[in-house]
């Protein structure tokens, strides 16, 4: 095969994989170790400059290789950071998988045990992370793969800590994506794992209803929703609606933990002496 072309002289691109949040995404297969991995083309805010580009590669390494550490499949695996006619690429494991947007636009929203198992196992890979000091900062149903075979993964871990800067991502950035940003992101506040979590629950609420909790008309009155607005329940039924409203909450400190948050999960209805989800699966 005649490479059509060679993404930073060592990933040969086989073909496209769609768009991601900041670019186009590429199967490519990497010269050095045969695997085919995926690269995600990064176009940074214009007007970036070196020093800018270099702090932003910096991060997303740092963040990868914590994530890395970690040893949990719950987080996509970050293989490289490579730079390509000026422009950033990160490059990460190839898996067979559907975003959680694209099932739910295409199946419909999650039923029963599945939507059970997507929950508990995002919040295993929250637990792992924030237990790790790893914040992911960019939760949303697009993060969300649904591998054949059941694994379910968070994309994009490192790469929101990475733009989370004053020069690479702006308030006005955040103000203007509000759909699964915590009520403190949009008003100015830090990536903590309390906002990780509560994205989660936006997020969770999305795969059983099939729209965002405060999704309005336009950007404006989603902001305010989310700020503001009524919080909706999930029509789910317990355990799992009552994660989702815990997570939901405004203050971050009334939100619970990863791991309070599995336990309620595990143990808000019992049949016998198995928890309530586990009777999904017999």
């Amino acid at each position: 095969m005649i490479p059509s072309r060679v993404i930073g002289g060592r990933y040969v691109v086989l073909g496209g994989l769609g768009d991601g949040a900041l670019g186009p995404v590429w199967r490519a297969q990497d010269r050095l170790t045969g695997r085919q991995v995926a690269v995600k083309e990064l176009h940074l805010p214009a007007g970036l400059g070196a020093p800018e580009h270099a702090l932003f590669r910096e991060r997303l390494l740092r963040e990868a290789r914590g994530a890395a550490r970690l040893g949990t499949t719950g987080l996509l695996a970050v293989h490289d950071v490579v730079v390509d006619s000026g422009v950033d690429h990160v490059v990460t494991e190839l898996l067979d998988a559907r975003r959680l947007s694209d099932a739910v636009a295409r199946s419909g929203p999650l039923q029963g045990p599945q939507a059970v198992e997507t929950a508990r196992a995002l919040l295993e890979t929250l637990r792992a992370a924030h237990e790790g000091e790893i914040v992911h900062g960019a939760i949303r149903p697009r993060a969300v793969l649904l591998v054949r075979g059941g694994r379910v993964v968070l994309s994009d871990v490192g790469l929101a800590q990475a733009l989370d800067h004053r020069r690479l991502m702006g308030r006005e950035q955040l103000a203007a994506n509000p759909d699964f940003h915590a009520p403190e992101r949009i008003t100015g506040g830090p990536a903590t794992a309390a906002t990780d979590l509560w994205s989660l629950g936006a997020t969770l609420f999305f795969a059983v209803e099939g729209r965002g909790p405060f999704m309005r008309a336009d950007v404006t009155a989603t902001r305010a929703a989310v700020l503001d607005g009524p919080v909706p329940e999930a029509r789910c039924g317990t355990p799992l609606a009552g994660v989702i409203a815990a997570l939901l909450r405004r203050e971050p400190g009334e939100r619970p933990s990863a791991a309070d948050a599995l336990a309620m999960l595990a143990t808000g209805s019992r049949a016998g002496r198995r928890p309530f989800w586990r009777r999904f699966l017999a």
